[in-house]
């Protein structure tokens, strides 16, 4: 509505403090025990951003990232990157890692900010760190962009494998 209107985010009831273990990666779990419990018990996740690892029940800091390029996927187009008619056909959607950038909305942002994106909402392998991340943006704003290697849209299917949620 107003281009300087605070944005919040909110809803950290399942947040966890983030300790590294050793090699820095600290394999993560909700509290209420496995993902299929809650989706199925509390209904709390949020299709939308939730990431193929969480799904698979192996995942560690860096499902964060890729929420965050949901986030910011949603922020700049004003729709979801994973678009479907209920929980369900989402979650499908989300395990395929499937997305685009086809819609007219899309022709004013940046290719850098595309880029972002593409480095965040992808295998978690190939997925950018909060501090890769940031030092990219930095990067971007201090240069004006530069060429990198593309990210490709990549599919994280075999992420899932015949999960119970779907």
């Amino acid at each position: 509505k107003d281009l300087n209107s605070d944005l919040k985010i909110i809803d950290f009831g399942l947040s966890k403090m983030f300790k590294p273990g050793k090699g820095g990666i600290s394999k993560m779990q909700t509290k209420a025990g496995t993902v299929s419990n809650l989706y199925l018990c509390l209904n709390l996740i949020i299709a939308n951003y939730i990431s193929p690892e969480i799904l698979a029940g192996n995942y560690d800091e860096k499902c964060d990232m890729w929420a965050a390029g949901c986030i910011l996927y949603t922020l700049l187009c004003g729709y979801p990157a994973f678009c479907g008619d209920d929980d369900q056909e989402i979650l499908r959607l989300v395990i395929k890692g499937k997305y685009d950038f086809d819609g007219e909305e899309w022709e004013t942002v940046s290719k850098e900010a595309k880029d972002l994106i593409k480095h965040l909402i992808c295998k978690p392998e190939k997925r950018l760190s909060a501090e890769e991340a940031s030092a990219q943006v930095d990067e971007d704003v201090r240069e004006g962009g530069q060429e990198r290697e593309p990210a490709e849209n990549q599919e994280c299917e075999g992420s899932v494998k015949d999960s119970a949620l779907l």
